[in-house]
């Protein structure tokens, strides 16, 4: 039964989320396994059950183990080539939206158009997509594994047709867009290793350089060439580098309203640049 089962498990395994593997075991919800502790696990069920706990004890992160995990109401096929989503990341989709919502109703766009650079599991893209309805969006990635997951999740969610998928690097292959959208690497290179994300996460969407702004600065030198007028740009960056990324933002678009927006820890999170 569904509830000796669990009661069978160490207690070092939250009980959340060993409902939650039992639940992807079974093709069920966690409520519904809540609901009917009296249930029985067939053969295979067990085997699916017993090869996810051996994972977590392998030291596995929970959505790699369950293959998804939800972001912003929806869930995302996630795997070791791409980064797990993160709660921080939803204030730059919360911007994103409320920015180009303003932007619509100020300037006569008929085709309004957004990048989303490191596209990853295509969280941003995806998202924003469903969000904002009649946008068209370019998501980049350099990595082609996270490209293939990307694609995935927008076929899942039904806004492939919409999201054109690109390989290469940063901005390379993308036109002129209202908006452009990161969530780049930003841990420093010195504290890439001491950390222990590295050992699940692709170290290609970590490293971020020795100031672990390396590639916001190459984002932001080749920008301008890609904004239509009065473009924003969105840029999740780490909670220590609030005012480098000032600096930067000031040393490439002087002339740009720039601000870093805290996130709900009061941390900075978000680094916004809106071309006058």
């Amino acid at each position: 039964m569904i509830s000796s089962t669990l009661s069978s498990l160490p207690s070092s395994l939250p009980h959340r989320e060993a409902e939650l593997i039992l639940a992807q075991a079974m093709g069920a919800t966690r409520e519904w396994v809540i609901a009917h502790p009296e249930a029985e696990l067939n053969e295979e069920q067990r085997a699916r059950f017993e090869d996810m706990i051996a994972q977590m004890s392998r030291g596995t992160p929970l959505p790699y183990v369950l293959g998804e995990w939800e972001f912003f109401g929806l869930a995302f096929k996630v795997n070791p080539h791409v980064l797990i989503p993160r709660p921080e990341t939803e204030l730059l989709i919360e911007e994103a939206i409320e920015k180009s919502q303003l932007l619509k109703s100020q300037l006569p766009i008929t085709n309004y158009s957004i990048a989303d650079v490191g596209t990853g599991s295509g969280i941003i893209a995806i998202t924003l997509a469903k969000k904002l309805g009649n946008v068209e969006i370019f998501a980049t990635d350099i990595s082609g594994e996270a490209s293939k997951v990307a694609k995935e999740n927008a076929q899942r969610h039904g806004v492939a047709d919409r999201i054109k998928f690109i390989r290469g690097d940063l901005l390379e292959g993308v036109g002129k867009v209202n908006m452009i959208c990161a969530n780049l690497p930003y841990i420093p290179t010195h504290e890439r290793e001491t950390l222990e994300v590295i050992k699940h996460e692709p170290r290609l969407a970590l490293d971020g350089g020795d100031d672990g702004l390396r590639l916001v600065e190459r984002l932001l030198d080749t920008a301008r060439d890609h904004l239509l007028p009065r473009g924003i740009i969105l840029a999740e960056i780490a909670a220590n580098e609030g005012e480098a990324a000032l600096r930067l933002a000031k040393n490439y678009f002087p002339t740009a309203q720039s601000e870093v927006k805290k996130d709900l820890a009061g941390l900075d999170r978000l680094l916004i640049i809106h071309i006058a």
